[in-house]
């Protein structure tokens, strides 16, 4: 299923534009405030200095995961490059995963994986409206990589067909023009 227009009117190049600008902000301020959430856990006189040790490295793994391919989506957008926006979905489909298994865990109020946090209700119908926006967002990335890869092979098409055909000389080729002195 291939998306034309996000949100019913923008085009993709700027759906994806705006999708990449928001990632990097979030995972800009997301990742800054867990690392320094840890930091300041670590140097309080903290019990569980393993959970504030995760926090930092869930800040920085924000920060790498999250703001690298956020920051390649926007320059693959720009640039009109299919190998920077693959980053991205990689990421993004990742992470959607995860969170359709973290949503399936919520509605069945596993407490498996997540033993220690207390899930409301609102946090299921949250994490599952986060997933829908994230698996939209995916097909907007992805459609717009469809469509840059049909165009990139296109052009090579014709480049290949242009570099195929026999070049004629013709009279009319060889005559002198007005440049030469």
């Amino acid at each position: 299923m291939k998306i034309r227009k996000f949100c019913c009117c923008f085009s993709l190049e700027f759906g994806a534009f705006v999708i990449g600008v928001v990632r990097l902000i979030w995972a800009s301020v997301d990742g800054f405030s867990k690392i320094t959430g840890g930091f300041s856990l670590l140097f309080q006189e903290y019990q569980n200095k393993a959970e504030a040790i995760r926090t930092i490295y869930f800040g920085i793994y924000i920060l790498m995961a999250y703001g690298i391919s956020s920051a390649l989506l926007v320059s693959g957008v720009l640039k009109r490059q299919i190998e920077s926006i693959q980053c991205y979905r990689y990421t993004a489909r990742t992470t959607t995963c995860i969170l359709f298994i973290v949503s399936i865990a919520l509605i069945a109020n596993t407490r498996a994986i997540f033993w220690h946090l207390k899930f409301t209700v609102s946090d299921a119908v949250l994490t599952l409206l986060y997933t829908a926006v994230e698996i939209y967002c995916l097909y907007v990335v992805g459609s717009l990589y469809g469509q840059l890869k049909a165009e990139n092979q296109k052009e090579k098409d014709q480049r290949k067909e242009k570099q195929s055909q026999p070049y004629i000389i013709t009279i009319s080729d060889m005559t002198m023009s007005e440049n030469i002195v």
